[in-house]
């Protein structure tokens, strides 16, 4: 490079150095360096996708390519585990944890689809290692039914050797006591809904949980969110189906979204981070 070429190089990067830098627009803007992942809640939950909590909608999420699938499990009245949201399921005017296992097992479910055994959801979702799946124990009548779903839940994936593609969440404290008392190194989510009792980040990191709230209670709480990402504990939003909603959400840095339009959503999160 001749004198002249280096002097004009000199005098070009020293102007550069007093252009402002150019700032990310939209939902690109002010995000973490690390991507929001994306659960699909219950596999998939709209018309036009398979029925809810069943193996075609595991493998409609596993299809998407989702981070993260969560589901639900009941107690039957005869104290077997059946993967079912309840606490009914179209047809049926009776309580899920009120019939017995046979009795869940004959349900036909919207598109001809059955509940589907524990052994055949860990079955599917060891198919694809990379998509891990969010167990969720549902609230029951008494502590005893939630210590059973939670030590038979925990047997099974050590026996089908789950490992760490298994996360467990719950909105009982009793369950996901029982969880950390059978598996000190399990990952609970603490659940919190509209109407529950907002634990505190302290509360969480102290009893080694992370947070999943409703969208609507991280919004009237963002004191909440902020102590969680300076004490490092994990935080979910749900359920957000809409893209103002994810654009809110990976603005704020939430660790994962949970939806019920996977095919949807997580394309769209795909896109922003692209920018």
């Amino acid at each position: 490079m001749n004198r002249k070429m280096k002097n004009i190089s000199v005098l070009l990067v020293f102007c550069l150095s007093f252009l402002p830098a150019i700032e990310p627009e939209g939902a690109a803007a002010g995000l973490k360096a690390v991507r929001t992942k994306v659960v699909a809640h219950r596999g998939a939950r709209h018309e036009g996708a398979p029925y809810e909590n069943t193996i075609p909608a595991l493998k409609f999420a596993q299809g998407i390519g989702v981070d993260a699938v969560e589901f639900d499990i009941n107690v039957s009245s005869d104290n077997r585990i059946v993967v079912v949201h309840g606490p009914r399921y179209p047809g049926c005017d009776v309580k899920v944890q009120d019939q017995t296992f046979r009795q869940l097992r004959k349900a036909e479910l919207p598109g001809g689809t059955r509940i589907p055994t524990l052994r055949e959801w860990f079955r599917q979702a060891k198919k694809h290692p990379e998509i891990t799946i969010v167990l969720e124990i549902k609230r029951h009548s008494t502590p005893e039914k939630e210590t059973r779903a939670a030590a038979y839940a925990m047997a099974l994936a050590r026996k089908m050797k789950m490992g760490k593609q298994l996360q467990w969440t719950t909105f009982s404290k009793w369950a996901a006591s029982e969880i950390k008392r059978l598996d000190p190194q399990a990952k609970v989510l603490f659940l919190v809904g509209t109407r529950d009792e907002v634990p505190s980040a302290a509360w969480a990191k102290e009893n080694g949980y992370e947070l999943s709230f409703h969208k609507a209670v991280w919004q009237a709480h963002p004191e909440v969110l902020a102590a969680c990402k300076a004490l490092g504990v994990e935080t979910t939003c749900w359920i957000v189906n809409d893209e103002a909603g994810i654009d809110w959400v990976l603005e704020q840095g939430f660790d994962y979204v949970s939806t019920d339009y996977p095919e949807k959503i997580k394309p769209y999160v795909d896109s922003v981070f692209k920018k």
